[in-house]
């Protein structure tokens, strides 16, 4: 499709009793028949956005006959199956900040669609999908570690029965990792989930000393564990905090050490 500059020739004859003939031109027009360019910046897909906080909606648009209000936004639950609307006359800002359904899926898609003021349409979407998912739980708090024998390490925190802005909330329960290394996420191997508030590392006391351990409190399948702030605790070293990139709470039994 091109853009197009067209000669409209308007010829209206008028016939008097003189027989005189009138022609009439107009003044020429611009016919755009060219699609706006549009690309969805975020979400592309393997994003996580949480239900009950706002999240980034990022795009580029152009075209020289954009209207003020030309891009319409659209999700979709099902990996692309059924779309439903956030926003049909949006400014071309390139960012929206979306508070996502509350309804959790690891199948979701974003759409922007841009039109101009011809009506010629253009859209973007996610690459792949993304999720969306409940409120993170606080992380668990006041790890403790401790050598109970020349054999086992037990790990116990305090129970976690709110979410990270202070709400009621009722999780599903509790992973530990350990490593010898306080590199999180990569150098962490899952030891157990559990429902209770302790775990006993059996076996582990001969290296109590040396090891890292990880609690995060999470909701359904693993799928929401705890905030971003998160603790690597080591048995007998002072307690580490630090931001991980998987939201999570990672401590150790050295610090539990007296």
């Amino acid at each position: 499709m091109g853009k197009y500059v067209l000669f409209l020739f308007v010829l209206i004859v008028s016939i008097s009793l003189s027989g005189l003939t009138a022609n009439f031109y107009s003044d020429d027009f611009i016919l755009d028949t060219i699609d706006p360019e549009v690309t969805l910046l975020m979400p592309v897909g393997g994003e996580i956005y949480q239900i009950g906080e706002t999240d980034s909606i990022l795009w580029e648009a152009g075209d020289s006959n954009l209207t003020g209000t030309p891009i319409a936004l659209y999700y979709s639950l099902n990996g692309g199956l059924d779309w439903n609307g956030i926003s049909d006359a949006l400014p071309n800002s390139g960012v929206y900040e979306w508070l996502p359904p509350a309804q959790s899926t690891a199948q979701a898609k974003v759409r922007v669609i841009a039109t101009d003021a011809f009506g010629n349409q253009r859209s973007d979407e996610s690459d792949s999908l993304f999720s969306i998912l409940g409120i993170c739980p606080l992380p668990p708090q006041n790890v403790r570690i401790q050598a109970i024998n020349s054999t086992d390490i037990y790990i116990s925190w305090d129970k976690v029965t709110t979410d990270i802005h202070g709400q009621p909330l009722e999780i599903d329960g509790y992973l530990v990792l350990y490593s010898p290394l306080p590199v999180y996420p990569e150098s962490f191997t899952q030891l157990a989930a559990t429902s209770d508030n302790w775990f006993l590392h059996e076996g582990a006391a001969d290296f109590y000393q040396s090891l890292y351990y990880v609690v995060i409190a999470y909701t359904g399948d693993y799928g929401r564990p705890a905030a971003p702030g998160s603790r690597i605790q080591q048995a007998g070293k002072t307690q580490m905090q630090k931001r991980f990139p998987l939201k999570s709470n990672l401590t150790s039994g050295k610090e539990q050490r007296q």
